[in-house]
This record gives C-alpha cells, sequence and structure tokens, in this order.
C-alpha cells in the first residue's frame, strides 16, 4: 500500500510541474517585440514610426571590446 501511494504522488507531482511548465510556455507573448517595435530593426524604420529625426538618437549601450 505504501509502495501504491508513492507511486501516486510522484505521478501526481509530475503531472502537475508538466501542466506548470506548459501553462507558463503557452503564455509567453512574442518576445521578440517591445511596445510596437520589433527588436533587430534598423534605426530609420524606428525612427519613421516613432515620428522623430533619427539623429536624435542616444547610443545607450555598445556592445563591450574583445578581451
Amino acid at each position: 500500500m505504501t509502495k501504491y501511494r508513492i507511486l501516486s504522488v510522484k505521478s501526481a507531482f509530475t503531472a502537475l510541474c508538466m501542466f506548470g511548465v506548459i501553462s507558463a510556455a503557452t503564455l509567453n507573448g512574442d518576445l521578440s517585440k517591445y511596445r510596437n517595435f520589433q527588436l533587430g530593426t534598423d534605426l530609420s524604420t524606428v525612427a519613421k514610426r516613432a515620428g522623430v529625426n533619427p539623429s536624435q538618437a542616444k547610443v545607450i549601450h555598445r556592445r563591450p571590446a574583445l578581451i
């Protein structure tokens, strides 16, 4: 009887974990977009959509130099 109980607890735990993983995966949206912009889009396209001049853009992050 104890082995059956342990097996049923393990099965229930596994099913619960799988349900959590599947539901988390389905709730994720498209992470390649920020607001109305697609990540990886060039500066001129983003500036045109935002209605600003591309010369007003500021670099806030640069790729680090190779070590």
